[in-house]
């Protein structure tokens, strides 16, 4: 039965760690998912005691597998050329404009003394058509939000551009836990879809899943399905923008 879940869900076991992206872990009564080349956990442990303990592990997965799955989403045909150019906006700084080729935006988080940095976000029509085009943002936890745009799928015309959040300061606020488990980073991605075409976003939205620290427990998946395909739209496009958001109070181990 379980064989079939990991089947319906696209997860694959492998025999070595070293081929693994995630690792499940019993400890102390408790499962743990981590990374495969790291052993703090990526969210709250589940006691093995709790009711229908296996069904939530596979719950979590579920979630990991949606995740990933729209992170990695990509065009058959991608253009060599990106149509939507993403400009960073800075309080205080000149504006950024992100180059394709880096691998990462380095940003670092203030510390608890400090006020949190605040940045716009600019996303410019580079293309010569009209195109529909929505923002997901991926988080830490596992979290896809599409409501970054207001509606969440612009129409942008040839040289135009949209702002996320109608324009509004974005503020970043590090995570107890960025810090409590000395994460280096705390990794972030916009993904961006734009199509000649109208598209909706609304499948792809998934809550966070818990963070490891002790708080209010959220709701589960919803949204995104296994079994959803690629967007039906002609010549759609995808972009995936990282960012790497420094703990301030990283130590090296």
């Amino acid at each position: 039965q379980h064989a079939k879940l990991l089947q319906q869900l696209n997860i694959g076991l492998v025999p070595e760690r070293a081929q693994a992206h995630y690792c499940l872990h019993y400890r102390g009564g408790q499962y743990l998912i981590t990374l495969a080349r790291d052993e703090r956990p990526l969210m709250r442990p589940i006691p093995a005691a709790a009711e229908a303990a296996a069904e939530k592990v596979f719950s979590k997965f579920r979630h990991i597998s949606q995740w990933n799955f729209i992170k990695n989403l990509q065009p058959s045909q991608p253009q060599a050329k990106p149509p939507i150019q993403f400009v960073l906006h800075p309080q205080g700084q000149p504006p950024l404009v992100y180059d394709p080729a880096e691998p990462y935006i380095q940003l670092c988080h203030a510390k608890a003394e400090e006020p949190s940095p605040a940045y716009k976000f600019q996303f410019i029509n580079r293309s010569e058509h009209r195109l529909y085009v929505a923002c997901l943002y991926l988080d830490h936890l596992f979290e896809v939000e599409v409501n970054y745009f207001e509606p969440n799928v612009r129409l942008v015309d040839p040289g135009d551009e949209v702002w996320g959040v109608n324009g509004r300061a974005i503020r970043l606020r590090m995570p107890d836990y960025i810090r409590e488990y000395n994460w280096k980073d705390e990794i972030l991605y916009l993904k961006i879809i734009s199509s000649p075409t109208p598209f909706k976003v609304d499948m792809f939205a998934l809550p966070p899943l818990d963070a490891p620290e002790a708080g209010p427990l959220r709701s589960g998946t919803k949204g995104f399905e296994p079994e959803a395909r690629q967007p039906a739209a002609l010549h759609w496009q995808s972009q995936l923008i990282e960012f790497r958001v420094r703990n301030p109070y990283w130590k090296e181990a």
